[in-house]
């Protein structure tokens, strides 16, 4: 993470793996924190060890304001 976290845009992030745990439809997206099964990306890649975790939510098709 690079920036100031009182200008927030002026940060920036760079993803280093993205595990998919719902796409959702137009109306809604959930998904269950408690399945452990994304627990698994850290046994098949190590390097992620020690990195910082987050959620992504995207309104992709939403026009711009």
């Amino acid at each position: 993470m690079e920036g100031n976290l009182l200008n927030y845009k002026d940060m920036e992030f760079t993803a280093v793996d993205m595990y998919l745990m719902d796409i959702g439809d137009a109306t809604s997206t959930e998904f269950d924190f408690q399945d452990t099964a994304w627990l698994n990306a850290f046994d098949e890649n190590p390097d992620l060890m020690g990195l910082k975790m987050g959620l992504c939510h995207s309104h992709h098709s939403m026009a711009k304001y």
